[in-house]
Formats: C-alpha cells, structure tokens, sequence
C-alpha cells in the first residue's frame, strides 16, 4: 500500500484525519464502501452520463471486487481521530487516548479499466478519479494517479488514457497530453494519454 505525508489537513467539523496515515489500497479490500462510491461517481459525472444512474454505477464497480485482475478501484483511505467535540467529551470521561476510537475514512478513488482496440489489444484507461470534497486541494488525486500508473506498469502497459470535460490542464502537469476532443452531448470531451514504462514485477498491489 501506498503511504502520502504532506501538511496536515486544515480543521474541518468531520472527523480529522491524520495525513500521515493515508492508504491507497484495492476496493475489494474494502466492498463496504461500494454504495458509498457509487453514489460519489453517479453526483459527480451524472451531468456528463445521464445514462448511467447509481444503479448501473455501482453494478459496474462490483466487477472490479475480483483481486488482482482487471477492472481494478483503488481506494485513499484514512484512519480517522474523533471531532474536536467528542474528545472533550471523552476527556470529561477521562478515556485515555488509546482506547479512543478510530475507524477507516474513505478518501477518494482511481479505476484502472481497459477497453478493446481493433488490433484485439487492451487499451488501459484511468477511470474515476473522485477526491470527496472536504479532502480536496491536499494532493490525493496525485497521489491516486501515481498508485494508478504504477499498477498499469505492472501489467506492462506502455501507455495510459484518460478522457475529462474540465480537468486538462490538471493532468497536463502530471505529463499527460491531449490527443484529441470530442463531442458528448452537450460537452466537449478531451481524451488524454500517458506513456508509462512497463514493470517486469508482479501485480501492483
């Protein structure tokens, strides 16, 4: 698993979230928060695919609970403090810190996904880039994105694509660059590649 340290997140009235401490691991570790992603993706994107409703979102990501094969979600989690309000209360109690409880936090999520070319080869895409809005502007969707090129090196793909209505000069500092844009309904749609250096390892975790 991948571990990200940057600044400590600002103050919010959510549980606080130690940034030391953030995971990115597989969805399938974690198939409790399939609802929870499936209703994040289905309000974020629901503009630009009315087609696909929480329904067919999550029915989706349940085919990426399969391990190690492809389509794969990876999930930025962390171990989450109690709020500010609920540690003055336990402190009344006298609770030590160490009995205080904690629990995972999701974060956000990245999907490796792949789609047949006409050759018959698999064309890798990144899918499903979501950082929930109070962690935004921390870093996680870089953070995301390495772990997501790293496992595609692992499959020994040799370029990723990804296609976003908003979000091209986000990638484009991340070395990404646009091939072309296309027209979705109403939306101007670039489709972006990345060229990555295939891994001899195993299986990203």
């Amino acid at each position: 698993m991948m571990k990200f340290a940057p600044s400590c997140l600002p103050r919010t009235t959510t549980p606080i979230i130690n940034v030391s401490d953030v995971r990115v691991g597989c969805l399938s570790a974690f198939p409790h928060w399939l609802d929870t992603l499936a209703m994040w993706h289905h309000k974020e994107w629901c503009k630009v695919s009315p087609d696909a409703d929480f329904n067919e979102r999550r029915r989706r990501l349940v085919q990426h609970l399969n391990g190690t094969d492809l389509p794969r979600t990876f999930v930025a989690y962390a171990q989450s403090s109690l709020t500010p309000c609920e540690n003055r209360s336990l402190n009344r109690r006298r609770i030590p810190m160490e009995d205080r409880p904690s629990q995972p936090v999701l974060l956000g999520s990245i999907s490796l996904v792949t789609y047949p070319r006409p050759s018959g080869e698999l064309s890798p895409w990144l899918s499903n880039l979501y950082v929930h809005r109070p962690h935004r502007g921390l870093g996680l969707g870089q953070v995301l994105i390495r772990h997501l090129e790293l496992a595609a090196q692992s499959h020994c793909f040799e370029r990723l694509r990804l296609f976003t209505t908003d979000k091209e000069s986000y990638y484009e500092q991340f070395g990404w660059r646009t091939l072309r844009v296309n027209r979705l309904r109403e939306h101007e749609v670039a489709v972006m590649e990345k060229r990555i250096s295939p891994s001899p390892l195993r299986p990203y975790p």
